[in-house]
């Protein structure tokens, strides 16, 4: 018979099986955590929404091995963390413009906070009680971590030709102490790019000037996609933010 292995051999060997053993078990507990991040970080539609977007948050969802579960015109849309991750980051790379041309790098506008983006107008009867409604939920939250973005787009009513007269509209018949993001599109190829980031999340075609108010967590994550007006989403700010 052979001669057994030299101690020195044999104490090597049994030294790589348990190295990978090891290396099984890190990997086993970091899946273990991401998915449980994941199912604690659910993205929520409020508002009912459209039958487009609807069917786009089912087909996501079908995608991503989840269902989405519509609870009393709420529908929780289940994504698959890894690509949440992806969207994480790519909404703190993106660098803007606001009313005035000046850049807004978001990743240090928003990182570390909780954000509210929502699409706006400045013409028809919703735009003074909605500008009102961001404007409240700014002072009260704002001390707490909350930056309330605003962006207006010309998608849906006509508004004034030119940045320069939208944004004489808004200060002078609105007053907001929020920041204002340049006039832009919500759907299409031309999209501001925050839309499209935000979409990804919870796809859906806006419907409305007004139709399209998004929750981001702390960790760049969208927490919320909603229809209704902005106070509505004050409970969702409030588990978001610290209360005192």
């Amino acid at each position: 018979p052979p001669p057994p292995p030299p101690p020195v051999m044999a104490i090597s060997g049994r030294l790589k099986v348990l190295g990978v053993g090891l290396l099984v078990v890190c990997f086993l507990g970091l899946k273990i955590l991401e998915t449980s991040d994941t199912l604690s970080h659910q993205p929520v539609v409020v508002g009912g929404g459209d039958s487009k977007s609807a069917s786009a948050g089912r087909a996501v969802a079908g995608r991503s091995g989840m269902r989405p579960t519509p609870v009393g015109g709420e529908l929780k849309a289940h994504l698959a963390g890894h690509s949440r991750t992806r969207r994480q980051s790519a909404l703190y790379k993106l660098k803007v413009h606001d009313i005035d041309g000046d850049v807004v790098d978001l990743g240090e506008s928003l990182k570390g906070k909780v954000a509210l983006i929502a699409s706006v107008a400045t013409t028809g009867p919703k735009a003074a009680p909605f500008f009102a409604e961001l404007q409240e939920l700014h002072e009260r939250w704002s001390p707490k971590g909350l930056v309330v973005l605003a962006c207006p787009t010309a998608q849906f009513s006509p508004m004034q030709s030119s940045s320069e007269e939208v944004k004489r509209t808004i200060l002078e018949q609105f007053a907001p102490s929020f920041q204002i993001l340049e006039v832009a599109d919500v759907n299409g190829a031309n999209a501001s790019p925050v839309f499209i980031e935000l979409k990804r999340s919870i796809p859906g075609v806006v419907t409305d000037d007004f139709a399209a108010t998004f929750v981001v967590d702390r960790d760049g994550r969208v927490a919320v996609r909603s229809k209704n007006s902005p106070l509505k989403l004050e409970s969702h700010l409030q588990q978001l933010l610290p209360s005192t």
